[in-house]
């Protein structure tokens, strides 16, 4: 096993390297629980695909389209119709993805997959974008958010968020240090409060139009001027942002058991999970509080509970939002880990950041290996009758 599919501070240190192939002995030879199966895998994407987008995009995407509508179909009918053709989009690529990944099935994602085929240029300047810039900064941004609302809720002064969001991104990191585990436990925790949370949405929204109780007045104002056809596109790109996050599952490919079979299951049952979620929930919004209420809100979670559980449901949405954002940041933490390692394994960073100091390691363990072992390589990369190409040796560190 390579240090690029190593969980930190694991205690694996006796245990023979392998690399990862794409059949049903993958890694056999590695410790299952180091790997990821089919329902962690699973998790991980769910946790990162189901976050703050599923209160947000629906008033973004509510109030690009047009009204009068240009078509002859009802506005919250249009609505709909941009969430599934938007969602089978983003199936579409993670289809894509989902190929890859289950041909190249190491730790890296893009970068691995940009290397291969274009050579080590590509794939050094798309891991540095990565490591350096995407991950972090988007991190960041997740852990003030949180530290925001924490801060308002108990009603700190401001600056207090930054102390917070520090405090965040230290446990996360510890959490994530300890092993594949606990972070695991972590996503599957989180991952069930974000289903509760859109659960209560959904279930609320089946009841409303159940019992018929406050469904009236539920007109339609015109959000744009009439003929504006190009808003669909606008409309299109809220509501895929908000299916965003099965691209993670390439960052932690050499960690998952059997890629070959669990990486195309993973995508397509993600996608149909959080596509039929997201469908669900619009239903509800508009059921509750009507199209027009829905496009016009910039705090859509906060005032479909305070509709339900008045007040109170001003905490319940600063909590959901919290742990689904804590969620995402989580999972972020483990993929930004393996790239960092994947890349160091191609020399794209410093070896030293490759070799993860692990608990009862010795010498014979610190010895290099690459990502892709050619005795274990995927039918895609091994070919009889041409050489095993990864990368063209341009950036050597």
């Amino acid at each position: 096993m390579t240090s690029a599919t190593t969980p930190l501070l694991d205690d694996s240190s006796q245990l023979p390297r392998t690399g990862p192939v794409d059949d049903d002995d993958h890694n056999s030879d590695a410790p299952q629980t180091s790997l990821l199966s089919f329902r962690d895998a699973l998790s991980l994407t769910l946790s990162i695909q189901i976050g703050s987008g599923i209160f947000l995009s629906p008033s973004l995407v509510a109030r690009n389209i047009p009204y009068p509508p240009t078509l002859a179909i009802p506005p919250p009918i249009l609505a709909l119709l941009v969430w599934a053709t938007s969602g089978l989009l983003a199936w579409t690529c993670a289809a894509c993805y989902a190929e890859m990944g289950s041909r190249i099935p190491v730790n890296g994602g893009p970068q691995e997959y940009l290397a291969f085929c274009f050579g080590d240029l590509v794939g050094f300047l798309t891991g540095w974008v990565c490591i350096w810039g995407v991950k972090p900064c988007s991190s960041a941004v997740l852990a003030l958010f949180v530290g925001g609302y924490v801060g308002d809720a108990v009603g700190l002064e401001k600056g207090w968020e930054g102390v917070i969001a520090l405090g965040v991104v230290a446990v996360v990191t510890v959490v994530n240090c300890v092993g594949n585990g606990v972070s695991k436990g972590v996503s599957m925790g989180l991952l069930g409060c974000k289903i509760i949370g859109v659960g209560f949405v959904i279930f609320m929204g089946i009841w409303t139009v159940l019992t018929g109780m406050g469904m009236e007045g539920r007109g339609v104002k015109a959000m744009h001027a009439e003929g504006d056809r190009g808003s669909y596109v606008d409309a299109l790109v809220a509501a895929m942002w908000a299916y965003s996050g099965w691209e993670v599952l390439g960052l932690v490919g050499g960690n998952i058991r059997n890629p070959g079979k669990n990486f195309p299951r993973v995508m397509n049952s993600s996608m149909s999970i959080v596509l039929a979620l997201t469908l669900f929930a619009n239903v509800s919004y508009f059921s509750v509080l009507g199209f027009d209420e829905v496009a016009r809100s910039t705090t859509l979670g906060l005032i479909f509970s305070q509709h339900f559980l008045g007040r109170a449901g001003s905490v319940l949405y600063a909590v959901a939002i919290c742990l689904s954002t804590l969620g995402t940041l989580n999972v972020k933490m483990f993929t930004a880990g393996r790239l960092t390692q994947a890349a160091a394994e191609r020399g794209y960073l410093p070896l030293m950041m490759k070799t993860v100091a692990r608990r009862g390691s010795s010498k014979d363990d610190d010895e290099d290996h690459s990502i892709l072992e050619t005795r274990h390589l995927p039918p895609i990369i091994e070919s009889p009758n041409s050489p095993v190409r990864l990368g063209d040796g341009s950036i050597p560190m």
